[in-house]
């Protein structure tokens, strides 16, 4: 099982599932190999993208369901990581707000000229956080 592939530097990059939670897989288009890369040491699945240049990812903390990690690669030749953003979601004020609790979130985050975006689908609703 893998999570949603992102291109990077000419490579596709993606967690695998099964294996120790601080690996990615890199297959390089251009010369068709692949490689492991370390990640951070995340206790969930991450999904991949792109923030400001550099390969990022985010990882939603299921046992909580009220935070999301962004990490972002701050050295990627030598596969140096940092947290750049630890994310509270207002869980308590969304239930009040819409009147029920969610316990199965989807996710999408974004980043656009050093701004970062989430969506956020909470029960029927569509929910957009900026950082």
């Amino acid at each position: 099982m893998f999570t949603r592939p992102i291109l990077f530097r000419g490579s596709l990059h993606w967690q695998i599932l099964k294996s120790a939670g601080n690996m990615l897989k890199v297959f390089n288009t251009t010369v068709e190999s692949f490689r492991q890369m370390r990640a951070p040491l995340l206790p969930y699945p991450a999904d991949l993208f792109e923030m400001d240049g550099m390969l990022s990812m985010f990882s939603f903390d299921e046992a909580t369901n009220t935070t999301i990690d962004i990490w972002m690669s701050q050295d990627y030749d030598n596969e140096v990581w940092a947290l750049k953003y630890r994310v509270k979601l207002p869980v308590a004020d969304l239930t009040v707000r819409f009147g029920k609790f969610v316990e199965y979130w989807n996710f999408m985050v974004t980043s656009r000229d050093g701004d970062v975006s989430m969506l956020v689908k909470f029960g029927e609703w569509l929910l957009q956080f900026d950082i």
